[in-house]
């Protein structure tokens, strides 16, 4: 996996969440946490997927949006769509759960790393909401569906770390070269 093309998909936080809220207006009920956190979780869907590409890409979008759809509108159900400081924790701990999980489905790597995985979305969520409401905190009242670029920072630079670890680097040319090469030559060298 690219480490820079999944840096890059730090901007999708702040922008699903800004269209979302221009299209939607804020989470209120339910129904609102419903259709914010689908337009939102799309394009952090898709800007996640598209970093990781192919077919992989496809189903981690689907599974974020999905899941981000199912967490959101649970937690402001729990919540009551409160803004306050251990609510929007709860609901970054739903919701990164959810999301975590269905993610952790589409990499096919077992329980162990799918239980980090989800560990690993759901802790980040929840403490970048919790960083996010001390930064913009004149804000938070408006009802957002994501956390800002102050959450998303520490989001994707923990997801970069822990997806990298799991995918492992992208082969560079020189890499596939030199594994084709030493395939051709044999082991005695011959």
């Amino acid at each position: 996996m690219s480490w820079i093309r999944w840096a890059i998909t730090i901007i999708a936080f702040p922008i699903g969440g800004w269209i979302a809220f221009q299209l939607v207006g804020p989470v209120s009920d339910a129904r609102t946490a419903a259709a914010a956190a689908a337009i939102a979780g799309a394009v952090i869907g898709l800007a996640q997927g598209l970093a990781l590409g192919g077919r992989r890409g496809v189903r981690w979008g689907l599974a974020t949006l999905v899941s981000m759809t199912a967490g959101v509108t649970l937690s402001t159900a729990l919540t009551g769509a409160s803004v306050e400081i251990p609510a929007l924790g709860l609901t970054g701990l739903i919701t990164g759960s959810l999301v975590g999980a269905l993610q952790a489905l589409t990499l096919h790597r077992g329980r162990r790393v799918s239980a980090a995985w989800t560990a690993t979305v759901a802790g980040t969520w929840a403490l970048a909401w919790m960083i996010s409401a001390n930064v913009i905190a004149v804000n938070i009242d408006s009802g957002f569906v994501t956390f800002g670029l102050s959450g998303a920072l520490l989001v994707t630079v923990v997801t970069t770390i822990v997806l990298r670890r799991i995918l492992g680097p992208v082969p560079t040319r020189q890499t596939a070269e030199i594994g084709t090469s030493s395939e051709a030559v044999g082991v005695d060298g011959t």
